[in-house]
């Protein structure tokens, strides 16, 4: 199919924030710490969290021309604060599921799905990859998430291929000046911002 119209819903325009404080997840620790521990849990949003402008969206991105999608607390008195943003970057290559690389101006429909009151986003059509080193990036704000007195390094982006399987770490980058972390993906999945609970047990047993 060839599209000559990109799509993104809800007025999108995106300027990913320049990161200031940046630092990775620990990751690793004492086996003592770590024996037994699953490998994450879910982060959810506080209670007085406002609400989204957009929790789906749906549009045609096609080969070629880089597609962006934000979604944005609707705070009160205050212009909108990042949660999501996602951006294909317009030298990656689409593979569509099934293995057919797009060819120049083809376009595929993406669709997002974010969760309510989680930090999680659910992306199609799944197995949709991007192929020759250009990856897609996603950065997700935890500005309202309820951190439970823990540091923001015991954060990570984590994907879900199905959900029979367990979730996969992503490397994590960590801005603590914007309260955002953010990742390189290379397929869609379901997506989270969840709790690194190797790195909660290392910073318990490092104090």
């Amino acid at each position: 199919m060839r599209a000559t119209r990109l799509f993104i819903a809800a007025g999108l325009g995106f300027s990913l924030l320049a990161c200031g404080d940046v630092t990775s997840p620990i990751t690793g620790g004492p086996d003592a710490a770590v024996a037994g521990v699953t490998p994450s849990l879910p982060v959810s949003e506080i209670r007085s969290a406002p609400p989204l402008d957009i929790r789906h969206g749906s549009w045609w991105a096609v080969q070629g021309k880089q597609t962006r999608f934000i979604a944005s607390f609707r705070e009160a008195h205050k212009a909108k604060s990042l949660f999501l943003a996602f951006t294909i970057p317009s030298s990656a290559q689409l593979v569509a599921p099934g293995g057919r690389r797009l060819a120049t101006g083809d376009s595929i429909r993406i669709t997002v799905d974010l969760v309510s009151k989680t930090l999680e986003a659910h992306f199609a059509p799944h197995g949709l990859t991007f192929a020759d080193g250009v990856p897609a990036q996603l950065a997700i704000s935890y500005a309202y998430a309820d951190l439970r007195g823990l540091p923001a390094t015991a954060l990570a982006v984590w994907y879900q291929p199905t959900t029979s399987e367990p979730w996969m770490k992503q490397s994590t980058a960590i801005d603590r000046d914007h309260k955002l972390a953010t990742t390189e993906i290379s397929h869609f999945s379901q997506y989270a911002l969840r709790f690194d609970n190797y790195a909660v047990a290392y910073s318990a047993v490092a104090r």
